[in-house]
């Protein structure tokens, strides 16, 4: 593909120094020049300490594709790239005046805008992604209003992690067609889409460990737990971001492992917590008949499996293989943007394939709700036997203050029944 790099309103003024030279001087100096080179050509000929010479010379000696010389006044230029690669923008003072500042823009332009070639797949992983989480939010939205009356925490929380998903793509695509338009980055649109990105994480994160309680939100978590969910918050808007400028500014491979090594300590704390809790709820429901323990058994071994491929992923986008070489330009969208984003999806949809609502997800078995109307228990045979269940007007006995705290407040009132008679 061709490009061209467009070079608008550059200009000369003084800097902020106490160097800085007059108006006067500057309207006749002509020794600050801008270079597009080829990055082989630019490592083999330029000498960093020393990189001037006549003007004229620079394109035949130096391999330059054009140069320009800045001036006070703003002008513009467009440098078309016929050769494929990496190609650097070299600023060269060749004169003898010092304090001295470019203002104005530069941009890189494509065929199809303003995206980097690494950038350029990268819509399309979030365009599926949009699809993905249409489908899947239409389909649970149907089971959560058929079985609303038997839903468990974890189930809303997974109605909620779908919406942010949904939200989520949506903005980045729209981040990437404003960049590719203009050639800007627009730093609001990435603090939303950054945001939902992280909310969407956190609220999977406790739905997953959610008590199995259906009368109250109660994650059952100590307020370390949730501190540690706001670090993790924190640290992983920052790495978001130093990914995000990390090709365009050159960053360097500490920094993004400054970044990235936060997120791989907080989230092995995370999983040993979490994986902890399950199993405290898992105790507790040892002697449940219905299908709660088996679901979140389910739970336990995704947040196993979850948390090592997570792991290898964040390494992956650490030391960012597609950066080595321009070879291996093709494989950014991939590390980026279509690791993440697929094992998102993954992760969520067999947990929604694992929690799945059913009849059977409380003490009582319900059936589904009809017109919002809350469930109530069926009756049930055992041979020859039947089982009448009680009217409203029957006596309850009320759960103790302990019974109803060792429970999550999940043993509701216990019905008396009538024995039958052969």
């Amino acid at each position: 593909h061709k490009a061209e790099v467009v070079f608008e309103n550059l200009r000369l003024v003084p800097d902020d120094s106490a160097i800085a030279p007059a108006a006067a001087r500057l309207a006749t100096y002509r020794g600050l020049h801008v270079v597009v080179m080829e990055e082989t050509q630019f490592h083999r000929s330029v000498d960093l300490s020393a990189f001037c010479g006549p003007q004229e010379q620079f394109s035949v000696s130096f391999g330059a594709y054009a140069n320009m010389t800045v001036k006070d006044e703003k002008s513009s230029m467009h440098m078309k790239l016929d050769d494929a690669g990496t190609h650097f923008v070299v600023i060269a003072n060749c004169g003898k005046l010092n304090g001295l500042a470019i203002r104005g823009t530069v941009a890189v332009k494509h065929d199809w805008g303003y995206l980097s070639p690494l950038e350029r797949g990268s819509g399309a992983f979030q365009i599926v992604a949009v699809g993905f989480y249409s489908l899947a939010l239409i389909v649970w939205s149907a089971a959560c209003y058929r079985f609303w009356g038997g839903l468990l925490n974890m189930h809303k929380g997974l109605l909620a992690v779908l919406l942010l998903g949904l939200l989520e793509s949506i903005l980045w695509i729209s981040l990437c067609q404003v960049k590719n338009r203009s050639g800007l980055f627009p730093e609001t649109l990435f603090l939303v889409a950054a945001l939902a990105s992280i909310y969407k994480l956190i609220v999977f994160f406790f739905s997953l460990t959610s008590s199995p309680s259906q009368r109250r939100y109660d994650t059952g978590s100590s307020l370390s737990f949730h501190l540690l969910c706001l670090t993790y918050m924190l640290f992983s808007f920052n790495f978001l971001t130093v990914e995000s400028l990390r090709h365009a500014f050159d960053v360097h491979q500490t920094v993004v492992l400054m970044g990235g090594a936060p997120l791989l300590v907080i989230g092995a704390v995370l999983f040993f917590l979490s994986r902890r809790q399950l199993q405290q709820f898992l105790d507790i429901m040892q002697h449940e008949t219905d299908d709660r323990p088996k679901v979140y058994r389910r739970l336990q071994g995704l947040i196993r499996a979850g948390s090592c491929l997570a792991f290898v992923v964040l390494l992956i986008r650490i030391f960012d293989p597609s950066l080595w070489g321009a070879d291996m330009w093709w494989l950014h969208s991939c590390v980026a943007d279509g690791f993440p984003t697929g094992l998102s999806a993954a992760l969520i949809f067999a947990t929604l394939y694992a929690a799945y609502p059913t009849t059977n997800m409380r003490e009582h078995s319900y059936m589904p709700t009809q017109r919002g109307k809350s469930s109530k228990p069926a009756a049930s045979s055992v041979g020859a036997s039947t089982v009448n269940m009680p009217s409203d007007d029957d006596d309850e006995d009320e759960p103790s203050h302990n019974e109803e705290e060792e429970g999550f407040g999940l043993l509701r009132k216990n019905n008396k029944v009538a024995e039958s008679t052969p």
